[in-house]
């Protein structure tokens, strides 16, 4: 539910490549322990099997915002990962797509950059998003920045309207030109804010992305087309299932966006993921592949000014955290991506971002505290050293996919 990130993040372009006029930012003081460098096979419990079936990959999030850190997240990826993950949540140009003129200089170049990213030999899974960060309204406007209010002529435009779904198959189509992904995802956790909504609202968007799929489908006969659904617990995926099963007929593959450690069952339970946490969605998808399209665990304490509570030497703590607990996580998600068959696991952030987090702290940009969740899910701390998690995941990496 990287929701959150993308809105905080939303005035820097949050992931775009772009280093034009990037600032300088400093380093952090980091409270918590550092995990040492460890050998993989001493921090891999299980065994780790002779060939493995997903693809590992990571989101080309930097820890901060500057040349250098761009540079440093592109060469993280391509050392430890077979995939990197292109998100573009932050807005659609939507004139000018459906219009078929030229994308501002912004994204032109957002586009290009990370087209010029990709190394000999990587894999990339392309995410598009239609929808804002509520996740059930059409998304903002990418103009000379993203995250704009809709031009006039398209803020009263729902997606039952023919020209919604026409611009937004023309921008997905550009995108996936320019950057020839692996995989296509062009929607994602689209089942997760529709509770409470009209009917009809929900049908024409089910209406919306038939027409989205069946245009990439002609466009792109060979490239599997991927849909994300967020996966919770029992509690919140209730009244939820009837927003996630209807989609699967809309996809190649169905992907799952999970943070397991905010809610109340796993937070609440030493951290504690249930064991049909994914199994949950595979009873129910048919023959269609999953994979994860985004996922984190904490490994140090989530603090939050106002909430949690109050520890000595450890701030206000929401959520706890340890190396050991997100260590724990990595285990559990390999392997079922294993047992499972999953295509691809997609790690969000490889880093803790408390450098990017400073950054808008002190332009005195609003920052909701929740998005600081973000600052503890990196496989390495903000100061780049390796958490255990980090060798395991390349215990699973040194073994050839299947």
């Amino acid at each position: 539910m990287h929701m959150v990130l993308a809105a905080v993040l939303v005035c820097f372009g949050c992931g775009s490549g772009s280093t034009e006029g990037d600032p300088q930012v400093g380093g952090v003081e980091v409270e918590e322990p550092r995990s040492p460098e460890v050998d993989s096979s001493e921090v891999f419990d299980g065994d780790v099997p002779a060939v493995r079936s997903a693809l590992l990959s990571f989101t080309n999030q930097p820890p901060a915002w500057s040349p250098e850190a761009f540079e440093e997240t592109y060469d993280f990826v391509a050392q430890h990962a077979d995939m990197i993950a292109h998100f573009m949540d932050d807005g659609v140009p939507w004139g000018e797509a459906l219009a078929g003129r030229p994308f501002s200089d912004t994204l032109e170049k957002l586009i290009a950059d990370r087209a010029a990213a990709r190394r000999p030999g990587q894999k990339v899974l392309l995410a598009i998003n239609p929808v804002s960060t509520n996740r059930n309204d059409l998304a903002l406007y990418f103009g000379d920045t993203s995250g704009l209010p809709l031009p006039a002529e398209w803020a009263g435009k729902t997606w039952e309207h023919p020209e919604v779904a026409v611009a937004y198959l023309a921008y997905v189509r550009r995108l996936a030109e320019a950057l020839e992904p692996d995989y296509l995802s062009y929607a994602f956790e689209i089942n997760s804010n529709w509770i409470g909504r009209p009917e009809s609202e929900w049908r024409a968007f089910l209406s919306f992305l038939e027409q989205v799929h069946d245009g990439l489908r002609e466009s792109f006969p060979h490239t599997p087309l991927v849909l994300e659904v967020v996966v919770g617990d029992d509690e919140y995926m209730e009244p939820r299932w009837r927003h996630t099963e209807p989609l699967f007929e809309f996809a190649d593959v169905i992907s799952i966006s999970t943070y397991p450690y905010i809610f109340d069952s796993v937070a609440g339970n030493e951290a504690r993921v249930p064991a049909d946490w994914f199994e949950r969605l595979a009873l129910r998808v048919g023959d269609r592949p999953l994979a994860v399209q985004e996922t984190g665990f904490l490994g140090g304490d989530f603090t939050h000014p106002e909430l949690g509570v109050s520890i000595p030497g450890r701030g206000r703590v929401l959520v706890p955290g340890t190396p050991e607990t997100q260590a724990e996580y990595v285990r559990f998600l390999l392997a079922e991506a294993q047992r499972l068959d999953f295509e691809f696991v997609n790690w969000w952030v490889w880093q803790d971002l408390d450098r990017l987090w400073d950054l808008i702290q002190g332009q005195g940009i609003f920052a909701d505290p929740m998005a600081a969740q973000w600052n503890r899910t990196g496989m390495r701390d903000a100061e780049g050293e390796p958490r255990p998690a980090l060798g395991i995941w390349d215990a699973w990496l040194a073994v050839p996919v299947e």
